[in-house]
């Protein structure tokens, strides 16, 4: 094989390549320009700097292009240099630079990818402004050599002016050369196995250093797994407890919802994911849970949560704004919008935890808790129930919850009986009527409902306790007058005895014309679970 020496081409663009170079190096000290302007906003007001933030405009894949350029053309113009033993301080000085360039981009874009759902420690963003100033200061200078190299301007030290016949170009820089391109198997084995035996002879020689050094590298290893596995980062699975800036949590259940309590669909282009946790505080200086610090990680995205959503999904509990946390845990939720295009089979929530105490030095930590997803809105089933029978939702979000309904009566008003004493030994029986409220728009009647509700402890769900809450939140009424089914959801006001008291009888508020219906149903909607309740 005949190749030609590339030191002539190199030589005869010498300028250009420097000039190219150079205009590069303007461009890179405009990207860190960038990052430095952002990093000295940030410590001014975080809020103001990350107001309409893309990561896109401070960093991307062009910034580390660019400084891939720049280091190729600079190792290529430092061999030409080597060959002809000219100058090459200034292009090892670019290599060094241009490598820590590519290692601050790759710490800055790990960094800023998270800074809309995470605050920076006050020291890291400090460091971060003032390597920034660094790097700026260092690429300037790399410029202006740079260009003083293409313009020719320091005839004297280098004579670029005269830049062929200065770096001597001879017809040897062009020759052809020729490049014997075989392989002896047997030459390669014994030079192998020469090495090895090299290496053998030199270990045995430095044993004791050499075994020293292996140990320390295992440690280093070690202790930089642990740190960054167990003090810099820690991982949770669901219903597992931990302690962090002030509070202890865990995340006891997470789902996937589309719809709304009701079963009407929220969103038709995003998926909401809903995390159910438990939180106490640890700290009697912990008011809130900052969910600031608090993202749901989606492969390489991060989503802030939302509580747009919180009123629409009522039956999973309370979602958290700002409740004061106690010294007992109480139950809440967060949610998060998601694109329904994205797959959420490795989601987990992650918890900045910014007031972290490393090597007794405050600083921050990241806390992953993996999400046992599941669809509650997929899973359609109907039950059905005839009076008498005990309802268990146990399919449904609401768990271990039971009703039972032994025997139901509608009228426009009932009679209730009880004994009025005016004095101790003076007694007689007295009557209580119960109608309906005046409000609403409609003519109403009285359901009568003798039963029981055991509303499960596991579940934080506001105002479902009683048979009246309950009722309104989750059940409707299915009746047929005239031949035409109609299907009616239960809004009822609080009607109960003033005086009488009557144990496990309820009255539920009704349309009147149910009253003389021949078909009556209760049907409870649990999201995906329908559970029917034939009256009659």
């Amino acid at each position: 094989m005949i190749l030609r020496k590339p030191y002539a081409l190199f030589i005869k663009y010498f300028k250009i390549i420097h000039l190219i170079m150079a205009l590069l190096i303007a461009i890179l000290i405009y990207r860190s320009g960038v990052l430095l302007s952002f990093f000295n906003v940030y410590l001014d007001d975080y809020r103001s700097a990350t107001d309409g933030f893309v990561l896109g405009d401070m960093i991307n894949i062009y910034s580390f292009l660019l400084v891939l350029v720049v280091i190729i053309a600079t190792i290529i113009v430092m061999s030409v240099m080597i060959v002809k033993k000219k100058p090459k301080f200034l292009y090892i000085y670019n290599l060094a630079l241009y490598i820590g360039v590519i290692v601050f981009f790759i710490i800055s874009y790990n960094v800023l990818k998270d800074i809309n759902s995470t605050i920076l420690d006050i020291r890291v963003s400090k460091a971060l402004r003032d390597v920034s100033v660094m790097v700026v200061a260092l690429e300037v200078l790399s410029f202006i050599l740079v260009l003083i190299r293409a313009t020719g301007f320091d005839v004297k030290k280098f004579d670029f002016a005269t830049d062929i016949q200065g770096l001597e170009i001879s017809e040897k820089d062009s020759e052809e050369i020729e490049v014997a391109v075989e392989f002896d198997k047997n030459k390669a084995r014994r030079k192998l196995r020469r090495k090895i035996r090299d290496v053998w002879y030199t270990y045995i020689e430095h044993k004791f250093v050499f075994n020293l050094s292996a140990i320390i590298l295992l440690i280093v290893i070690a202790f930089s797994i642990y740190f960054n596995t167990s003090i810099y980062t820690s991982n949770y699975g669901e219903d597992k407890y931990f302690s962090a800036g002030g509070f202890s949590m865990a995340v006891t259940d997470s789902y996937v919802v589309n719809n709304d309590y009701s079963g009407d669909e929220i969103t038709n282009d995003t998926s909401l994911v809903v995390a159910q946790f438990q939180v106490k505080r640890n700290l009697t200086t912990t008011k809130t849970l900052n969910t600031g610090l608090i993202t749901l990680r989606v492969g390489g995205n991060s989503y802030g949560q939302t509580a747009t959503y919180n009123s629409s999904l009522a039956d999973l509990g309370t979602g958290y704004v700002d409740q004061k946390l106690t010294d007992d845990y109480e139950t809440y939720f967060l949610v998060f919008a998601v694109p329904n295009d994205i797959s959420l089979s490795n989601a987990k929530l992650k918890i900045n935890d910014n007031v972290s105490y490393v090597n007794g030095q405050m600083g921050a930590k990241n806390i992953f808790i993996g999400l046992d997803l599941k669809n509650i809105d997929e899973d359609v089933k109907t039950f059905t129930n005839k009076l008498g029978e005990t309802i268990d939702f146990e399919a449904s979000i609401l768990k271990d919850t039971q009703l039972t309904v032994n025997e139901v009566s509608i009228s426009n008003k009932f009679k209730a009986t009880y004994n009025f004493c005016a004095s101790q030994n003076n007694c007689y029986e007295s009557t209580e009527y119960i109608t309906p409220t005046a409000t609403g728009s409609y003519a109403k009647a009285l359901m009568k409902i003798r039963g029981n509700l055991d509303v499960s402890g596991a579940i934080n769900i506001s105002g479902v306790s009683d048979f009246r809450g309950f009722f309104n939140m989750f059940a409707t009424l299915e009746y047929e007058v005239n031949g035409s089914t109609k299907e009616v959801k239960i809004n009822s006001q609080s009607v109960k005895p003033k005086t009488a008291k009557e144990n496990n009888i309820y009255y539920i508020e009704i349309p009147r014309e149910a009253s003389n219906s021949s078909k009556l149903n209760l049907i409870f909607k649990i999201r995906q679970m329908t559970y029917n309740y034939t009256i009659k």
